[in-house]
């Protein structure tokens, strides 16, 4: 018996190819190759934050990418925490359109005590004869990701520890095969260090046949101690295809697994299934005139940087700053994503680049608080999920070499005065990091943050329009001494 397991993270509502993902018709181009060799041994199994990030789930409630999934024949996902960033009852509402199951056995409504509805722990599959077990897992970092309101009513428990309980659970009931789903971060370095939740949690748990990940970027294909793990690309620029052989007492006696570049030269073979991509263009009718807006000629192209200042930063934290009025702009790295390609900037771009759509805010930080947040992002653990704040309107001196909360070597102002503890500065931001995302929630809670109610994704669009130009260089105002960061995550 062969089992396959086709596997996607992170699809972030990129149902429609453009620039940077290759779409779900050719996603389901894939499917349809690996299932035709295996009609009856082939899974489709999803890691988690669908409803995100592409600008279709801003534009609508996220029902499109559902159906368009349901159409792929996902046979089950797990939540991301994405997944509750409008809150749980938004969540429900659009999942209600799934025609698979959803899974996440560690996220816990704390009214009912019992997983966040409509999820369920995990599910027994059956495929040829072998009995697969599947559950699903959310990071614990979840709450420290979301708006407090977004994820209120709910309780994150450590992944490990329902997995204990489940996984001897689904032994029990004559699983051959255990996966475990999980949007949980993961990764490994080029001298081979595995390093992340994913390895973590499967160093805790008792021996399964698959890991699969999620949440961060980079992929994941490789084989431990007898476990397959995998976590493809975002947006469907990678999918993971685990293949397991069992012989006829059902035991695994090979696993492999691979990664299909779906962007590359090497996947062109596959074809874009017709009837997906006309349910494709359906959806996204509507849309294409506002998203194909021509707003700039860019000369170079651009990405986005976890690890360092990046000219889309400067842009986005730019515009914060002039649309909330404030000298000061600040903006978490993981909210930018992708990059802009040479050549005409489109309003789709814009979008795309800063995933989620969100109201605009300021407040006043002491010069203390703006060390404080700094400090916070200079600390390896806190940097190894968040990586680095983008920021306009200071500069700022770090070492990295120094003990943690005490790194803030210098911090000044824009012209190069300097900033003292006690000094009010006006500072723009996005409601998440306002309301604390990225764990920054001790800091950014003692500030009377004020809402500009100027929604991002709209102005920014307005913001490159007038410009005409969105500038690709960078300058000194982040330095850090210490030439060995950023650390390996």
């Amino acid at each position: 018996m062969i089992l396959d397991i086709v596997t996607q993270t992170d699809f972030a509502g990129a149902i429609d190819q453009t620039y940077h993902c290759p779409g779900a018709a050719k996603v389901a181009g894939l499917l349809k190759h690996i299932r035709e060799q295996n009609p009856t041994g082939t899974l489709f199994l999803d890691a988690g934050d669908v409803l995100c990030g592409a600008p279709i789930c801003n534009l609508t409630d996220g029902g499109p990418v559902i159906d368009i999934l349901n159409l792929l024949g996902v046979d089950a996902m797990t939540l991301g925490n994405h997944e509750f960033d409008n809150g749980g009852q938004a969540m429900r509402e659009v999942l209600a359109r799934a025609t698979f199951p959803i899974l996440c056995a560690n996220i816990i409504d704390e009214s009912t005590h019992q997983p966040a509805a409509p999820a369920r722990p995990y599910i027994m599959l059956a495929r040829g004869g072998v009995k697969i077990g599947i559950v699903g897992v959310t990071t614990a970092y979840t709450p420290f990701m979301l708006k407090p309101e977004s994820f209120c009513g709910y309780t994150v428990v450590p992944p490990a520890e329902v997995l204990n309980n489940i996984i001897p659970q689904m032994r029990n009931e004559g699983a051959d095969v255990v996966v475990v789903l999980g949007h949980l971060p993961g990764s490994v370095s080029k001298e081979g260090d595995c390093t992340g939740e994913l390895f973590e949690t499967a160093e805790a748990i008792p021996p399964v046949e698959v890991m699969i990940g999620g949440h961060n970027p980079g992929s994941i294909a490789c084989v431990r101690n007898a476990t397959v793990y995998a976590k493809a690309g975002f947006s469907a620029g990678q999918l993971a295809h685990i293949r397991l052989t069992l012989d006829e007492n059902k035991r695994v006696t090979e696993r492999t697994v691979r990664l299909y570049d779906m962007m590359s030269d090497d996947t062109e073979w596959i074809a874009p299934d017709p009837a997906v991509q006309d349910a494709v263009d359906v959806a996204m009718a509507p849309n294409r005139p506002v998203l194909d807006e021509p707003l700039a000629k860019l000369p170079v192209r651009l990405a986005a940087d976890k690890d360092g200042m990046c000219a889309l930063g400067n842009f986005y934290t730019d515009g914060l700053r002039e649309a909330a009025k404030a000298p000061i702009g600040v903006f978490n790295a993981t909210s930018l994503f992708g990059y802009m390609p040479e050549g005409i900037v489109t309003a789709e771009m814009v979008m795309h680049v800063m995933c989620f759509d969100e109201d605009i805010y300021s407040g006043e930080m002491t010069g203390e608080q703006l060390t404080a947040l700094f400090e916070r992002t200079y600390t390896k653990a806190h940097w190894a999920l968040n990586g680095t704040l983008q920021f306009t309107g200071l500069r700022v001196v770090v070492d990295t070499r120094q003990p943690e909360g005490t790194r803030v070597i210098s911090l000044s102002r824009e012209d190069g005065t300097p900033i003292q503890k006690e000094d009010r500065l006006r500072v723009a931001t996005t409601d998440y990091i306002a309301t604390g995302g990225n764990d920054y929630r001790e800091i950014t809670e003692q500030v009377s943050w004020e809402n500009t109610h100027v929604r991002t994704h709209a102005f920014f669009v307005d913001f490159l329009r007038r410009r005409g130009v969105l500038p690709h260089e960078t300058d000194d105002r982040m330095v850090n001494l210490d030439p060995a960061w950023p650390p390996l995550r």
